[in-house]
């Protein structure tokens, strides 16, 4: 009977092994001309391998956007071949077509989990939420091992050949330690170029040698904030919204970086955004989103959209102070990236969009509204996630971040208590 048990669990500890070897490979949230569906489509697409010398049967595996329902979509009987590949469209049809295999969900472009699990429910691969744009891919740098990278050029079905992607060893989010921050290129021509102040990076930015220590800024002097939105004084009107500089400014540690070859840039910019907080579940209850651009684009004199300046100064008073903040149009659009986190601290999305100002008299007060637009030339051209929970709608164009309108010296949030209040009703709101 001893024999028998032990056996057994060989036989078991064999077959999990195997199993582990199973893996997300590659994916794709915005497939627009990559590969083409039988059904004349483009969908999302997920790509498994096999790491085995032998082949594997699937039948019962599983794979899910939702940690809590891992059992979500279920493969039939189907087999993998030894260090094969199987690409499956998450395309929401729930559907089989010949030989070919969709899924009940799609994939968010902002980024979702996505999990992978056998016939057990054990979980055997768990990929965290990654935004992607129009024909990226997030693949494996070798099939199967554990080194991820975004790529412009995927390859469902077939090894993954990734030249031009980099690498970030920590995810924008909330820490509890002072960190290093590894960068690398799957191209060993590039040069990494970094910046720590917001700017974009370019040759003349520091360049990456070693790893960056990421710390704490939570003590540091934010020059920024000491920066006037409104005139401080010329006319009565200002006692009742003039500027004040804030108590106290809590910053994180931004990073963007680029990989450069002959002094021309090779990769998008990618921003990270970084807040060492040992006590972040005590200190905020609300998301909380991060917005990143240079601070010219908000605050200088000539072009910045947050400020009084130049307008101000040729046209100062007309009831209500002037500014660049009412200038209107694309040519007032300026590029930014959001990192959005949930109240836990889990992130949400992240992206790059443009900004430009939003009201009219309620710009003059020192906290402005502004939108935050998405489109292809950025980044995401659509947000795909639930910022509104009671709603159905989870697609945006753009995000108003509201500073309470007219009623910015009484009380931010009526209009949205009124609306609350009044939603059982059958009218319009907003």
């Amino acid at each position: 009977m001893k024999i028998y048990y032990l056996s057994i669990s060989i036989l078991l500890f064999a077959n999990l092994a195997i199993s582990q070897e199973i893996v997300i490979n590659e994916f794709c949230s915005e497939n627009n001309s990559i590969i083409q569906g039988t059904d004349g489509e483009y969908h999302d697409w997920i790509e498994i391998y096999n790491n085995n010398s032998i082949p594997i049967n699937l039948l019962n595996y599983s794979l899910s956007d939702d940690e809590n329902e891992l059992r979500k979509w279920i493969f039939p009987n189907i087999e993998i071949a030894a260090n094969g590949f199987l690409l499956i469209f998450a395309s929401g049809k729930n559907a089989v077509f010949g030989n070919e295999y969709h899924t009940n969900f799609k994939i968010k472009t902002s980024g979702e989990t996505l999990i992978l699990s056998n016939d057990q429910g054990q979980t055997l691969d768990l990929i965290d939420p990654v935004e992607l744009l129009e024909n990226q891919s997030y693949a494996r740098v070798l099939n199967g091992n554990s080194n991820f990278e975004i790529t412009d050029s995927p390859t469902p079905n077939a090894s993954n050949q990734i030249n031009n992607a980099l690498n970030c060893s920590h995810p924008s989010g909330f820490y509890a330690n002072d960190f290093k921050l590894e960068l690398s290129s799957s191209n060993p021509n590039y040069k990494i170029f970094y910046t720590t102040n917001g700017r974009s990076p370019t040759p003349q930015s520091l360049v990456y040698t070693d790893p960056i220590s990421v710390i704490s800024k939570a003590d540091n002097e934010y020059i920024f904030s000491k920066i006037p939105t409104t005139p401080l004084s010329g006319s009565p009107v200002l006692d009742d919204f003039v500027w004040q500089e804030p108590e106290k400014v809590q910053t994180s540690f931004v990073i963007r970086f680029a990989a450069f070859e002959n002094g021309e840039i090779q990769t998008p910019i990618v921003t990270k955004n970084y807040f060492i907080e040992p006590n972040f579940e005590s200190r905020y209850s609300f998301p909380l989103a991060f917005i990143t651009t240079d601070s010219l684009n908000l605050f200088g004199f000539e072009n910045g959209i947050y400020a009084p300046g130049k307008r101000f100064a040729e046209n100062g008073f007309i009831h209500f102070p002037e500014g660049n903040y009412l200038n209107e149009g694309s040519d007032w659009e300026r590029d930014v990236h959001i990192s959005y986190f949930e109240n836990d601290g889990k992130l949400g999305f992240e992206t790059d969009g443009g900004i430009r100002m939003h009201g009219n008299g309620s710009t003059a007060y020192p906290q402005k509204s502004f939108k935050i637009y998405f489109r292809n030339e950025y980044g995401l051209k659509e947000l795909d996630y639930p910022i509104f929970p009671n709603s159905d709608n989870q697609k945006f164009k753009r995000l108003l971040f509201r500073n309470g309108g007219n009623d910015f010296l009484n009380t931010h949030f009526k209009d949205a208590l009124l609306q609350n209040v009044i939603s059982d009703l059958d009218i319009d709101l907003q």
